[in-house]
């Protein structure tokens, strides 16, 4: 009688803890699919994220460089406006030059000494002065 007593408890215990364990393991098989689930769809967000800032940087760069190519352009076109300021600015220099000598020169033929030169032809142009020097000096 003692031993069955003591079966019986040993049935109950046994499958007191056998119900104990089969609770955490149809949790398991429950929470597996659940996680494996939220792990799909976060790596589908984190795919359409990728893919929509690739797209964002890609046009960033593709405006990036239609940028340059106009900043080039646009500072090519300078420095020829630049260039061809310092080359008319010589050239007014050496019309303003010869005028001033020619005109010396009429008047020593005539006897009267110029003053001063009745007006620029030539206009300066650009920046002003400084512009100019600075473009000389480069």
């Amino acid at each position: 009688m003692a031993l069955d007593h003591k079966y019986r408890q040993l049935e109950e215990r046994y499958n007191f803890l056998q119900d104990q364990c089969t609770l955490p393991r149809k949790l398991q098989k429950t929470a597996i699919p659940l996680r494996d689930e939220m792990v799909s769809k976060a790596q589908r967000k984190i795919e359409e994220l990728r893919a929509r800032n690739e797209t964002k940087i890609n046009s960033k760069q593709a405006q990036n460089r239609i940028l340059a190519g106009e900043l080039v352009q646009q500072t090519r076109a300078l420095e020829q406006r630049e260039n061809d300021v310092v080359r008319n600015e010589d050239t007014c220099d050496s019309f303003d030059v010869w005028q001033q000598s020619e005109s010396a020169a009429r008047g020593k033929a005539v006897g009267v000494i110029p003053v001063e030169v009745a007006g620029r032809h030539c206009k300066r142009r650009g920046r002003g002065d400084q512009g100019v020097a600075a473009a000389r000096t480069a």
